[in-house]
């Protein structure tokens, strides 16, 4: 093999078979705000070098992933207990580090997620919903899809639907009445076109490692360093939004 079609080789190797994610440092929390939702993945020791003085771009650096959710609502359905995802990031030094932010906030939350139905779901959410939807760390729950007639004047009725992947993206088609009778598992369509994943999926992974070392580190700065543990969850979540003003 010549050596550009042995540098092409390798290069086609490292998309497809990528390192895998080394977990055994990264610990994650829930945002303390009224605002709720927000799950943030951290790596422990990068943050660690950065104190006692970390800028914001120290905190940028230590982020990993980020995730924000919504909790089902009486317009959305109760959509099996799901809750959505209105977005989430990784930091592109961490591959990997997106399926599992959401992985730990669906075990932190004990409930499935699914994709924005609020609003569209970009390629990238579509891409990374693909991976959570064939990755066996999660369990697939189905739901019974909806469109509202008429988004201004919910009482007009819904429109069930059947929701399937055709390779190019969601393929979304009108249905005779929901599949199942009970409304629990009943979930509101937004911009079928751009939908990030027609069910919700349930972690089976256990966050518990990952938030015993949160608390380990807070408790190593405030020691150490007298540092404001909510003003440092504060920080850490600003980053997560900081990453995805920066990529989206």
């Amino acid at each position: 093999m010549g050596f550009y079609n042995l540098f092409n080789f390798m290069k086609l190797y490292s998309l497809l078979f990528e390192a895998k994610l080394d977990v055994s440092s990264l610990a994650v929390f829930k945002s303390r705000s009224d605002e709720g939702g927000v799950f943030v993945l951290y790596d422990t020791v990068e943050l660690v070098r950065q104190f006692p003085a970390p800028s914001d771009e120290a905190f940028m650096k230590a982020v990993v992933g980020a995730v924000t959710v919504r909790p089902p609502d009486e317009f959305s359905g109760d959509c099996a207990g799901a809750w959505n995802v209105a977005w989430s990031v990784r930091n592109p030094a961490y591959p990997g580090a997106g399926k599992l932010t959401i992985q730990l906030a669906s075990s932190m939350l004990k409930a499935p997620v699914t994709s924005d139905r609020d609003s569209s779901s970009s390629p990238d959410a579509k891409a990374m919903w693909d991976r959570v939807a064939g990755d066996s760390g999660f369990q697939r729950v189905p739901l019974d899809n909806f469109r509202q007639k008429n988004p201004a004047k919910p009482s007009d009725g819904n429109i069930y639907v059947d929701v399937a992947d055709d390779g190019d993206g969601l393929l979304v088609t009108d249905r005779d009445g929901p599949r199942t009778p009970p409304w629990f598992d009943d979930c509101v369509v937004p911009n079928v076109d751009k939908l990030g994943a027609g069910d919700a999926f349930k972690a089976k992974l256990d966050a518990g490692p990952f938030t015993s070392r949160h608390k380990a580190t807070m408790h190593l700065l405030f020691k150490n360093h007298d540092a404001d543990i909510r003003e440092v969850e504060e920080s850490l979540v600003a980053a997560g939004g900081a990453w995805f003003d920066k990529l989206y």
